[in-house]
């Protein structure tokens, strides 16, 4: 079930970015580089500022983000269990 929700994901949001769902994936696992232009498509989707990922975070921030990941996939997680 994981592998197909991610998938989804994967398909959503290359759909959104005009990327292919593959694209995306190969980004994701680290196997080709995004372009500055793909950077530039995800920090505007993420509506988070390009320079965030060239600044070096402390670990203050880094639990923050971690936090804040592991919130929104709880959430997502249980919107799909709703969906079902």
């Amino acid at each position: 079930m994981q592998k197909e929700l991610k998938t989804v994901i994967l398909f959503q949001l290359g759909n959104e970015l005009n990327i292919s769902s593959n694209h995306v994936g190969r980004i994701e696992k680290a196997e080709t580089n995004p372009t500055i232009e793909s950077l530039i498509l995800f920090c505007n989707f993420l509506e988070i500022d390009l320079l965030h990922l060239f600044t070096k975070l402390n670990e203050k921030e880094l639990k923050k983000i971690e936090s804040e990941i592991d919130h929104l996939q709880k959430e997502f997680k249980n919107q799909n269990k709703r969906k079902s």
